[in-house]
């Protein structure tokens, strides 16, 4: 028997398997494995962080660290987060649209998208891809630049500046803006013209 018509009985065995065996199919389709660090952090320090951390743990609930946010709060521990079952994690059950209270409280509600992203990364098994549980903080996983809102220019932005010289009597300076030169008034910083 050659390889080829061997991998195709492999193949046809496995189908016919699945197809024979309806609970033979996951629940979910395996989806790529979400990050902890790249994907879930992000969203907790830009949405929870703020009533949940050291100094300020609503409810006894602080995120500041994987070992922290594991702990639960005063309310609910042990089920704050159960691997491989959103439905029974109280870290779910509050960030969704029913939930009374609705987390972040008093805030706008996550987005359907994050949500889901939270409940598949705990479907997933809620691994957490984080150099150390007990020591490494959230807010340090997360670039500052990426849970900010995006914020328009009100004015167009200006030609940087390259260089600046004086003149030898004081009177005038010269800067370069790209490949142009401009003249101006060394005391008042009027533009004078060019050089």
């Amino acid at each position: 028997m050659t390889l080829i018509p061997l991998a195709r009985l492999i193949v046809w065995a496995l189908v016919a398997s699945v197809f024979a065996s309806p609970n033979a199919l996951p629940q979910t389709i395996a989806e790529e494995p979400i990050s902890f660090r790249n994907q879930i952090a992000p969203i907790l320090v830009r949405s929870c962080l703020g009533c949940h951390k050291t100094g300020r743990a609503e409810s006894g609930f602080n995120l500041e660290t994987v070992a922290l946010l594991k702990r639960g709060g005063v309310q609910v521990q042990e089920e704050t987060l159960v691997p491989g079952r959103p439905d029974e994690s109280h870290l779910v059950e509050v960030i969704r649209p029913d939930a009374q209270p609705r987390m972040p409280y008093k805030q706008p509600p996550l987005s359907d998208a994050e949500i889901a992203l939270i409940e598949t990364w705990v479907a997933q098994g809620a691994s957490f891809d984080v150099p150390s549980e007990e020591e490494t903080r959230l807010v340090t996983l997360v670039d500052p630049l990426t849970v900010l809102p995006a914020v328009a220019p009100v004015t167009p932005p200006r030609e940087p500046v390259g260089a600046v010289a004086f003149t030898p009597d004081g009177q005038s300076m010269v800067a370069s803006f790209g490949n142009r030169l401009q003249r101006f008034d060394a005391a008042q910083g009027t533009p004078r013209g060019q050089p």
